[in-house]
């Protein structure tokens, strides 16, 4: 069985495409913006946050290069801006941390430069010019939109040019023709007739903006999740402002304090007594299957390709029978994401048992570079107090924790669960990642959640489990 956020007309071919794209913490194909001494820096971007990282260290963000661009002065983008829409523009990459020019509406060379960074980081050709998908993000994360959730109506009006396949703007001609809007023929082509008919269904539904066939439309006309703007995770600090009205633009909420990398934050502490929750990109266990797919589709976006399959598929046992896989589209390639979720299908209750975060990274990020700056970016999400010497290991049950403290054998009875393999595609082609299932038996003692993090080959690995339903230890009920 395989669950989809598009239907496979819209996926396949979809899916054909973005493989060709290398989707990474800071990468492009064929040559990365960042440079090879900050491969890893780069990758832990993705968990400390671009905007602040760049600050730090411009160098590795191309921040201080000085050489001339590659002549991308003339490029055309996927739909002409105006001097407004321009300064929007460059006020997304500001916020972003990838631009430190005027806003002044002039796409220059310095602008040209800002858009191949923000390109590369968000696994897109760093070409210099922009598609429509890109245009749309920017606009959103600029300072005239940033503080509106996702999912608000005035977003509308940061959709500045088409972003929908040949095939999605059939699904959506195809929509405004069943509710009575006539786009004309079904053929993916963006004539008059379309533009027409999307302006009859956004005065119907009183939604702003021009004739425009966005990803946002799509998603209000399939009650489907608003599109979260691509690197929209990278931004230091981005509020959950309103949904309505005006912005304050008096509230700070300027491009230059957006912008501004952040105070530290203390790692999360673990307080003795007190059982700890550990999330994987916003995952947490006990999430339904639907809940871990919205998740993963607001990271990914229209990158993620999903499958799912029994425990014949995935090397599972009887309770744990269930896998959700959702990865970037050019997984395995360097820099690419998996993401697995584990669950019984006995115990609907316990939502997520399991799930294993997995990053490929170049062959060129060995271990003393994992370990200089990646672990720290790791460390930071994590906290200190819960992690255990070299083993890299997280408990999140306050008893065992500190049960651990006195006895470091106790390490070994919360388990060491992982994937026997990572796989090259998913289980619907037969090749999706497995499940080592003699792992399993080294969860023997009620650790509450459990973290490990491990680099071998290039590749990292962030386990989560639950090891009370694992164990098969009673359940804690609170009175």
């Amino acid at each position: 069985m395989r669950f989809i956020l598009f239907p496979d007309p819209i996926l396949k071919p979809l899916f054909a495409t973005l493989l060709a794209l290398a989707v990474a913490f800071g990468f492009s194909t064929p040559r990365p913006a960042v440079a090879q001494d900050g491969i890893a820096g780069a990758v832990a971007l993705g968990i400390v946050g671009t905007a602040v990282y760049c600050a730090a260290n411009p160098h590795r963000c191309g921040g201080s290069r000085t050489g001339t661009t590659s002549g991308n002065l003339g490029a055309v983008d996927a739909a002409a801006l105006n001097r407004t829409q321009a300064m929007w523009v460059q006020g997304g990459l500001r916020n972003l941390g990838f631009y430190s020019g005027a806003i002044d509406g002039a796409i220059g060379a310095g602008t040209r430069s800002s858009i191949r960074q923000y390109q590369a980081a968000i696994g897109a050709n760093a070409t210099g010019r922009l598609t429509g998908q890109q245009i749309n993000d920017l606009v959103a994360l600029s300072p005239d939109f940033i503080s509106y959730e996702d999912d608000a109506p005035y977003l509308f009006n940061a959709d500045l040019a088409n972003d929908l396949s040949r095939d999605q703007v059939r699904q959506l001609q195809a929509e405004l023709n069943r509710r009575g809007f006539n786009a004309g023929p079904v053929d993916g082509a963006m004539g008059g007739m379309t533009r027409n008919a999307i302006a009859a269904y956004k005065g119907s539904q009183g939604l702003p903006g021009g004739p425009v066939a966005s990803r946002r439309l799509l998603a209000h006309m399939l009650d489907m999740p608003a599109p979260v703007p691509a690197g929209a995770h990278l931004v230091a600090f981005r509020p959950s402002g309103s949904s309505g009205g005006d912005v304050d633009s008096s509230s700070g909420n300027t491009a230059q304090n957006v912008a501004q990398p952040q105070a530290d934050t203390p790692a999360p502490a673990a307080p003795e007594g007190e059982d700890l929750v550990f999330d994987l990109l916003g995952v947490t266990l006990g999430m339904k299957p639907d809940a871990v797919t919205n998740r993963l589709s607001q990271e990914f976006g229209a990158n993620l390709v999903t499958d799912q399959t029994d425990a014949a598929g995935f090397g599972g046992t009887e309770g744990l029978d269930i896998a959700y896989l959702g990865q970037q589209s050019n997984w395995p390639a360097d820099a690419a994401e998996q993401f697995v979720a584990l669950f019984d299908s006995a115990r609907p209750d316990l939502g997520a048992v399991a799930a294993f975060r997995t990053i490929r990274m170049p062959a060129s990020v060995d271990q003393a570079m994992f370990d200089a700056q990646v672990m720290p970016g790791i460390l930071e999400k994590y906290g200190a107090d819960a992690r255990f010497g070299d083993d890299d290991i997280w408990i999140g049950g306050a008893d065992a924790r500190a049960a651990a403290r006195d006895d470091a054998g106790i390490l070994a009875q919360c388990g060491e669960l992982r994937l026997a393999d990572i796989g090259s595609g998913s289980w619907a082609e037969g090749s999706g990642p497995r499940l080592d299932t003699a792992s399993l038996d080294s969860v023997s003692r009620d650790c509450g959640q459990v973290l490990t993090v491990t680099f071998e080959n290039s590749v990292l690995e962030i386990g989560l489990w639950n090891s009370t339903a694992l164990s098969g230890a009673a359940p804690k009920i609170k009175f």
